[in-house]
């Protein structure tokens, strides 16, 4: 997403970045099934799009719409302990998708002693480094 950034705005990137950025983090993560911002604040980010069909749809009376510090705290606290709940069996969902995607091709190897294996030991330094 940077690097298209830069092609489009080479001189003015970093004035974009934070919409890079929010873009990035209200998209769900496939492996966890929401978002970075949901995970992070317990609800769900309202996009530009959203905010302004919500507007013009309604008007919001900000009296009736106060809410005590103590209940909002507790509230937030059960959305977050839920979406946290919820992104761990997701992953685990995932992860076991994925592991039965590798079994399929995995072969089961037995040794038996004396039998010859190649073994790769770790080489010092930086062996990937081109001189």
């Amino acid at each position: 997403m940077i690097r298209s950034l830069l092609d489009r705005f080479p001189v003015s990137w970093d004035t974009a970045l934070p919409w890079v950025l929010f873009a990035y983090r209200e998209v769900p993560v496939e492996t966890l099934g929401c978002s970075p911002f949901e995970l992070m604040f317990g609800c769900t980010v309202p996009g530009p799009l959203q905010l302004v069909k919500s507007a013009s749809l309604q008007e919001t009376d900000l009296s009736t719409a106060k809410q005590n510090v103590i209940e909002f705290i507790l509230n937030t606290r059960e959305r977050l302990r839920h979406t946290l709940d919820l992104a761990s069996t997701h992953a685990a969902q995932q992860r076991s998708k994925a592991k039965a995607w590798y079994d399929r091709r995995a072969r089961l190897r037995t040794f038996q002693p004396g039998d010859k294996v190649l073994v790769l030991l770790p080489m010092p330094g930086k062996p990937l480094h081109v001189k």
